[in-house]
């Protein structure tokens, strides 16, 4: 994560040199390029879910939530520190997958108890949990 948010903040800061009447505000980023400035950060249902928002202080903001069509629900601001995090919830997100995937299956092949199979589904609900606790998400 570190790595994409200094990479932003070097797109940002590049353009902002090009484009020295913008001051202040937001630049804002999609997919590796820049494709707009407003002068402060706006409602996100006007962006994209996952486009970036970079303002001059080098705060990075993320566009989540929402779809295309709409735009996204919130900005969230980017944490560089947070990569422990992110891979927690990666290795948890991983496991959740492996029981999920058990569980289906186990209900086609009949080859778990209804037992089991219930305490498959519950460590896949505790996985959950976990995950949003990390990310705010639930796993499905």
């Amino acid at each position: 994560m570190s790595e994409l948010i200094e990479a932003l903040r070097a797109t940002a800061t590049r353009w902002r040199a090009g484009n020295l009447e913008h001051h202040g505000g937001v630049v804002l980023v999609w997919q590796g390029s820049v494709y707009g400035w407003k002068n402060s950060l706006r409602d996100a249902s006007h962006e994209r879910p996952g486009a970036y928002a970079i303002d001059d202080a080098g705060h990075v903001f993320v566009a989540e939530g929402g779809d295309d069509y709409n735009g996204a629900k919130c900005w969230v601001v980017t944490d560089p520190d947070n990569d422990q995090q992110q891979t927690e919830a990666d290795r948890i997100a991983g496991q959740f997958e492996t029981l999920r995937d058990q569980a289906v299956a186990a209900e086609y092949r009949n080859d778990l108890s209804d037992d089991e199979v219930a305490e498959l589904r519950t460590q896949m609900a505790v996985l959950s949990s976990q995950y949003f606790n990390l990310t705010g998400e639930a796993l499905k």
